[in-house]
């Protein structure tokens, strides 16, 4: 137990707060199984709407791309050359081999705290956590059922939480510094030069105010991580901000249900960053992997253009202004805002006539797919679970 000083008044607080989860996944740790959170009939609504919100956007971009002078060519395109299927087959790859090593990075966590973890249950509980993250504002909503997947597969609900936590923040940071070395080399890219349009700057900044905010949370993380003072003095600092504002009511309240949690938090990330070798592997992972999944869409480019080792790297910035411009985009998926910033980037590169086609496989293998494995997943765990129910009332007939 420690001590915390808050408006002149000493309280105590749980350092380690193992029965205690951080508040991003806003679950109870107290039962020895964590129970998933019921969805409302307001929010199936909200996912179908979102879903067809999606189908509806990529229905415009058709409609805009076949009302327009250059219309849409034939799907037979792009299987006119060998070297089109080729690459096809690459980006189709790409999406495996990624999947795969996010599934070995979360497998090399899990190993950590259970020795009995499976690599299918590791890599069953992401494709949940991607569902969710694309049929939910901002992503948020995907690591809490992994969180209950993982604890539904035989992990304690404190290293479930653990695990997803430093899969997470391993992941993001990764994700900022390829993200921040792309954007400052930005202007010495020659493809970036051929692109003058309102619709690019448009996106080019939507990408650069994501970075920004991802630096702020990031270094908001890692203080965090770093020292007990300077975590309850930032918390402080944002009650107090969220205050004045007249978003938070009661501040003490809102402080002492922040605090346990976000110490919590402190001591999983210490513990992982100085387990060297484990924080090294999941670092080198998560490079890899990103790696991989921004060459999806310089896959799809020399689809349709020749292939150019140099024009790669530079294809690798173009990925990652699009993915960070939907960033902000509090849409599930980034509806709208990704199918947008793809044609802004892509329309000067690839004959317009079969850009609605390299935005569909980019779509479907960054996007629709994860939806159709996700909604896969639940329907066999259904028909398991409905085939385990009639079994045991099979032997307790008998």
């Amino acid at each position: 137990m420690i001590k915390k000083k808050f408006d002149g008044k000493i309280h105590r607080i749980n350092e380690t707060g193992d029965n205690q989860l951080w508040f991003f996944y806003g679950l109870n740790t107290k039962l020895k199984r964590i129970k998933p959170q019921k969805q409302s009939q307001k929010r199936r609504l909200l996912s179908i709407g979102f879903f067809i919100l999606n189908l509806v956007v990529l229905g415009g971009v058709l409609a805009f791309q076949i009302n327009s002078d250059a219309g849409v060519g034939s799907i037979s395109a792009l299987f006119s050359k060998q070297n089109n299927s080729f690459f096809l087959v690459l980006a189709c790859l790409c999406f495996i081999v990624s999947e795969l090593l996010v599934g070995i990075r979360l497998h090399v966590l899990g190993k950590k705290f259970n020795k009995k973890s499976k690599f299918f249950s590791c890599m069953k509980s992401e494709f949940i956590c991607q569902y969710y993250s694309k049929l939910t504002p901002f992503a948020v909503g995907g690591q809490p059922f992994q969180v209950y997947s993982l604890n539904k597969s035989g992990f304690k609900a404190n290293n479930a939480i653990t695990m997803v936590s430093c899969n997470y923040v391993s992941h993001k940071l990764i994700y900022w510094l390829v993200s921040l070395a792309m954007m400052l080399t930005i202007a010495t890219n020659s493809l970036v030069k051929k692109m003058s349009g309102a619709s690019f700057k448009i996106v080019l900044n939507l990408a650069i105010i994501s970075l920004a905010f991802m630096s702020v949370y990031l270094t908001f993380v890692i203080l965090i991580c770093l020292n007990k003072k300077i975590a309850s003095n930032l918390v402080a600092f944002a009650i107090r901000i969220l205050y004045k504002l007249r978003i938070v009511k009661n501040r003490k309240k809102v402080y002492f249900k922040v605090m346990r949690p976000a110490l919590s938090f402190q001591h999983k990330m210490k513990k992982f960053f100085t387990t060297k070798k484990l924080a090294f592997i999941s670092l080198l992972l998560s490079l890899i992997i990103y790696l991989i999944q921004s060459s999806i869409p310089a896959c799809i480019y020399f689809i349709f253009k020749p292939f150019s080792f140099i024009d790669y790297w530079r294809l690798l910035s173009m990925a990652v202004i699009i993915q960070l411009s939907f960033g902000v985009n509090p849409i599930p998926g980034g509806s709208g805002v990704a199918e947008l910033s793809f044609y802004a980037v892509f329309t000067v590169l690839i004959d317009k006539s079969l850009l609605f086609w390299a935005l569909m496989i980019w779509r479907i293998l960054t996007y629709y797919i994860y939806l159709l494995i996700g909604f896969g997943i639940f329907v066999y765990n259904n028909i398991v679970g409905l085939k385990r129910k009639n079994k045991k009332k099979s032997k307790i007939v008998e």
